[in-house]
């Protein structure tokens, strides 16, 4: 995933990078080396100076100590000047061990060989004291064996150093056998210890001997020292000898062929194997012998310091010559690394140069919609087979887009404007809304959005039919265009709802808009020869950077404002002011307090006793919600009911209200067994199975019978769920419970189902009854409802009986049941309980 993120570029230097990352891994990794052999060459350089200063001392040493050991012997008398001259040697081998230390001191901690060296120089400091000693003529061994700890001691630390270059330094060196062919300055280096080991043993030698010759006489320590020297000289030297891998091989070999060398090792066999006594001793004079050893010492310090020579001349020419190899490395380096960096350039160059004229005529055809441009084609590569199909691509394409602009046209068209009125629709409506409140912020305009409904639209579809309909919707979407400006925006919400967004506009000029609209809608309507008479309200409210809202709140806005336009008679418009604003807002309030109260029971039925007018008592009881509001008061029915309604809490209410009055009827029972409770459904829950299950779990809870249960339904109902409520209430009627439809008269319902119906009350709305003694119409139509009853075998409730004379009438005509405030206003249920005893004597 993250590579196909990346550049063509950056790919091909990637792809460049890998073999040049592990190039420079292995060459780095081969500089490490050289650097490394020429880093060790060099401090082999130094360890080899640093023990050419070691067996300076050792040397010296030695001679200081077979000359001390023959002025011992001599009790002052043998070789005093030679003494004090070798010892001022001695001491200057001493400084220059010093001096060498200082100057080299960095190299010398890397190898540790200055910390070494500092027993060497503790024990050098103790030299004053012996001499004052050996000036005493103290006849012991404390200087003897002082000089001999002296000479052990660095021919220790030059073994140390050997051991260093052994373990760590020439193992560097073994990684690259150009420099130093089978390991050649590793033997010779070992050789040349040997050969310090082996003037060690001759320097023990010549003065155990000496000791012998200067005191007179031998004993057993000396015998001891003399065999062990002697046999330890002439096994090194067969060593050497041996020793396939040692420059200066033939010198040694030539010198131990010499007179003077094999002297000194007769004079010794014959001391070990004649006597202990110096008379039985063979040879020259002390004097004379201890030249001789001298001699010999000095022919293998001779050899010693042409084997250093060449040792130190092999460790500079690999320190040169790694420093050579080092900088050609380095040089190689940085052609190969300039040559793969330039070479990945040029191919990165080139191939993404040729990606990049095909990305940019892919960006051109489809960002500017331009198929007419074709890439020139040059070679016969992978790029350029890419090049011709996209050429191919574009040419079929370009074919393509033509036939799929004008379908996407049409889809796009589809999905934002009205089928049918071809107007927009609300998707459309509410984008440009929404655009329109955002541009507020950056403009300070005022705007106005209309909501208008067709009055009684649903009448004009049950009368005329479904296709007249949708014909009266297209004209009136053309009259609505054509009252507005081109770049003000009309919409069709749905059914017969339409919106109208006015830009730019002030509150006069929009109510001029919506007059000339009311106008417009007045001229009646001519579809095939039929003149059909519409009206229309309309809610208005406005918009600005001041008062900016969201879309879905300037709808609701002008919803309540149209309304309130509905309410006040119709065919007008209204606008969202500040009457109407706290009364929306109160009614927002009252939406969100509604189903709280329906939850803890806030909403309760109040009761209102219906009377039978032949006997006048009290026969049923009809219950009607009331809410008393903690803070609002009494909120009336036909605010909170329709809240209901819209906020889907309708069902909710009925169950409450039908549990308690249940509640209420058992207490009631006990006072009168057959009282009949009338309980109040809306036409959305007649058609929804919920309320045939809650009533008879109802009635199976409070144990009552089904007869005590009445619904009273709208007239509405017949005619919005005729099928799904004719099927439910006959199932309700069939168990026992009776169906009364309410404010019969007042809607335009059809009397056919009057008789698919289960019915078995109509009850007498209110308005006809006010119109007893003073509308003779209104009589009429009371006679009629009530004659068409008996004719149905239905029984006749009337309410809103408010005066005697009203209940004579209804007496008069055959009514069988009346309730209004001339006999008792709606009760709680204590009071009712009171009228109940009252009755029942």
């Amino acid at each position: 995933m993250l590579l196909s993120r990346l550049s063509i570029n950056l790919k091909l230097l990637l792809l460049c990078a890998v073999p040049l990352l592990l190039l420079i891994i292995f060459l780095s990794r081969e500089g490490n080396n050289l650097y490394e052999i020429q880093k060790n060459s060099y401090q082999t350089k130094v360890i080899v100076e640093f023990g050419l200063q070691l067996d300076n001392i050792a040397h010296n040493h030695a001679i200081e100590r077979g000359l001390t050991a023959g002025f011992l012997g001599s009790a002052g008398t043998y070789g005093k000047d030679k003494l004090f001259k070798q010892r001022e040697k001695s001491d200057r081998a001493v400084d220059d061990l010093n001096t060498f230390i200082e100057t080299h001191q960095s190299d010398l901690k890397y190898i540790n060989a200055e910390a070494n060296a500092d027993s060497l120089i503790d024990l050098l400091k103790q030299k004053p004291i012996v001499r004052n000693k050996v000036d005493q003529l103290t006849n012991d061994y404390t200087a003897f064996n002082y000089y001999t700890s002296v000479n052990k001691t660095a021919i220790d630390k030059i073994d140390l150093l050997t051991t260093f270059i052994e373990d760590q330094t020439l193992d560097t060196i073994d990684m690259l056998s150009t420099f130093n062919e089978d390991n050649t300055l590793r033997g010779e280096l070992l050789s040349l210890v040997e050969m310090i080991w082996l003037k060690e043993r001759a320097g023990q030698s010549r003065g155990a001997l000496n000791e012998v010759f200067s005191k007179g006489a031998s004993s057993v320590h000396v015998y001891t020292s003399i065999f062990t020297f002697t046999k330890d000289f002439s096994s090194t030297l067969e060593k050497l000898i041996n020793n396939r891998r040692f420059h200066a091989k033939p010198t040694l070999i030539e010198l131990s062929r010499k007179s003077f060398f094999n002297e000194i090792d007769l004079i010794q066999n014959n001391f070990l194997k004649q006597s202990d006594r110096l008379n039985n001793i063979q040879g020259p004079t002390s004097e004379q012998w201890f030249t001789l050893a001298t001699q010999r010492i000095d022919a293998i310090n001779s050899i010693i310091s042409e084997q250093t020579s060449y040792t130190l001349n092999e460790a500079l020419q690999i320190h040169a010559q790694s420093q050579r190899y080092l900088m050609l490395g380095g040089i190689m380096m940085l052609a190969l690394i300039s040559a793969l960096i330039f070479l990945s350039y040029y191919i990165a160059r080139n191939i993404s140069s040729r990606i990049k004229n095909i990305d940019m005529l892919l960006t051109r055809s489809i960002n500017d919609n331009d198929l007419s441009v074709k890439m020139d084609i040059h070679g016969n590569d992978e790029v350029t087979h890419i090049a011709k199909g996209i050429n191919s691509y574009i040419s079929w394409l370009k074919d393509v887009v033509g036939n799929i602009k004008a379908t996407s046209l049409e889809h796009e068209y589809s999905a934002s404007h009205d089928g049918l009125t071809k107007i927009a629709n609300r998707n459309l409506f509410i984008s440009r809304l929404t655009l329109l409140i955002d541009q507020l912020y950056r403009h300070d305009r005022h705007h106005a959005l209309m909501y208008i409904d067709l009055d009684f639209f649903k009448k004009i579809n049950d009368q005329y039919g479904h296709a007249i309909g949708d014909q009266v919707l297209k004209i009136f979407a053309d009259r609505l265009v054509a009252q507005i400006r081109k770049f003000d925006t009309a919409a069709r919400l749905g059914g017969d709802e339409f919106a109208v967004i006015l830009e730019e506009i002030t509150s006069d000029q929009a109510q001029l808009v919506a007059k000339k609209i009311l106008k417009e809608m007045q001229k009646p309507l001519v579809i095939d020869g039929t003149k059909i008479n519409i009206t229309i309200s309309i809610g208005i409210t406005f918009f600005s950077k001041d008062e900016s809202q969201d879309p879905t709140a300037l709808l609701n806005q002008a919803d309540h404002a149209l309304y309130d336009a509905k309410k006040s008679g119709r065919k007008q418009y209204r606008c969202f002011d500040k009457a109407l604003k706290k009364q929306f807002e109160e009614n927002a309030r009252l939406e969100s307090d509604l189903e709280v109260a329906i939850a803890n029971e806030e909403i309760s039925p109040h009761f209102q006793p219906q009377y039978c007018l032949s006997t006048q008592r009290i026969v049923g009881l009809e219950a009607l919600a009331r809410w008393h509001h903690p803070q609002k008061g009494f909120v009336p029915p036909d605010k909170f009911i329709p809240l209901a309604e819209k906020l889907s809490l309708i069902s909710l209410l009925t169950t409450s209200i039908m549990r308690q009055s249940c509640t209420s009827l058992l207490s009631f029972m006990d006072i009168k067994p057959n009282l009949k409770i009338a309980i109040n459904i809306s036409g959305s829950e007649c058609s929804n199975l919920h309320i045939y299950h809650l009533t008879q779990l109802l009635i199976e809870e409070n144990k009552i019978r089904p007869e005590q249960i009445e619904l009273e339904i709208t007239e509405s109902v017949l005619v919005d769920h005729p099928e799904s409520s004719i099927g439910i209430l006959t199932a309700l009627h069939d168990s026992g419970v009776s169906i009364a439809i309410d404010d019969f008269g007042t809607g335009y319902s059809s009397l056919s189902y009057l008789t698919s119906l289960p019915i078995d009350i109509l009850k007498i709305d209110m308005s006809f009854v006010q119109g007893i003694g003073v509308d003779p119409q209104q009589e009429i139509i009371i006679k009629i409802i009530i004659d068409l009853a008996k004719q149905l075998s239905l029984k006749v409730i009337a309410e809103g009986i408010e005066t005697q004379e009203q209940e004579d009438f209804l007496v008069e005509n055959g009514c069988d049941y009346g309730q209004g405030y001339f006999y008792s206003k709606p009760c709680s249920a204590q009071d009712i309980k009171k009228l109940l005893e009252l009755d029942h004597r």
